[in-house]
């Protein structure tokens, strides 16, 4: 089983985001999200809201 530094995985993936994505996307959408695992090479995150998460799907799923 493969050990993941969640932390330095959210922090390389969002920073190479900011370079695709508009800093107000980035503060409106990305930076409310919070990983919380990892499973099968699957970052599961949460979000502050169901609106939120619905959002977040509808624009980028």
């Amino acid at each position: 089983m493969e050990t993941y530094d969640l932390s330095y995985i959210w922090d390389r993936l969002t920073e190479k985001l900011s370079h695709s994505i508009s800093e107000s996307n980035m503060d409106i959408y990305i930076r409310q999200i919070t990983p919380v695992s990892v499973e099968k090479d699957v970052i599961c995150c949460t979000v502050p809201s169901t609106t939120l998460c619905s959002a977040i799907q509808q624009n980028w799923n």
